[in-house]
């Protein structure tokens, strides 16, 4: 039998709500991050980083997408009260996409490319996409904030996707190979990782307040398919 070696492609699922309303979607986006991905406690800082550079992403979403742009909710901009709802945490405001209270249900799946030469000392892939949540989400506490971080005029507010993780449906992700080195260095380093997070968005029960994630077109996210991994180190499939 011929071995299975690190650089294998793998694709899974993570979870999926078996009860998932597979509404038409009208919100998809892609985010992207580049560069160190390491895992074990930092003080936060290096999670902030990432967060930070969502935060970018997201502040220009809502600024272009013509959904997000004119998004008001009785009367006032939903930007602004997604501020008031999730409150202040550090001196932050925060500012989620997706809030308990508008009832849409929010799949992520993750291209996370990254180099698999010496695998001892990779981190490891479930605790990368922890990570790269919470970046994603409205911190719990400051501790989630890093060290001697305070906000600045750029970013705050500071824009999130979620206001917490249990309103995501659906998590899936596929990790291949880095073949080319991230913004500024001229080699691959272990740690270093090319992300794409897709998103798509649905309410799944119909308001006021999520009127504009609607389409017209009806298309269908498949959440039927699993992926089981036969190894620690082989390529899994979707049945």
């Amino acid at each position: 039998m011929q071995p299975c070696y690190p650089n294998s492609r793998v694709v899974r699922v993570h979870l999926a709500n078996p009860y998932f309303i597979a509404e038409a979607c009208a919100l998809k986006f892609i985010l992207t991050y580049e560069g160190p991905l390491k895992t074990g406690g930092d003080g936060g800082k290096a999670l902030h980083k990432i967060r930070l550079c969502f935060h970018r992403q997201l502040k220009r979403l809502w600024q272009v997408n013509r959904l997000l742009a004119n998004w008001h909710i009785d009367g006032v901009k939903a930007s602004e009260k997604s501020r008031l709802e999730v409150g202040t945490i550090g001196g932050f405001e925060f500012v989620p996409l997706v809030t308990k209270s508008m009832a849409v249900e929010c799949a992520v799946d993750f291209t996370i490319l990254r180099s698999t030469l010496k695998y001892g000392e990779l981190s490891d892939i479930d605790n990368q996409i922890g990570i790269l949540f919470d970046a994603l989400k409205k911190p719990q506490d400051v501790s989630q904030l890093g060290t001697a971080i305070s906000p600045a005029d750029d970013n705050n507010p500071l824009y999130v996707l979620i206001q917490d993780d249990k309103l995501i449906s659906k998590v899936s992700s596929t990790s291949d190979e880095l073949l080319l080195p991230v913004q500024g260095k001229d080699a691959i380093e272990p740690n270093d990782v090319r992300v794409l997070v897709s998103i798509y968005l649905r309410p799944f029960l119909p308001k006021s307040d999520n009127l504009i994630f609607f389409s017209e077109d009806r298309e269908v996210w498949d959440h039927k398919y699993v992926c089981v991994r036969k190894s620690a180190y082989c390529v899994s499939w979707p049945a």
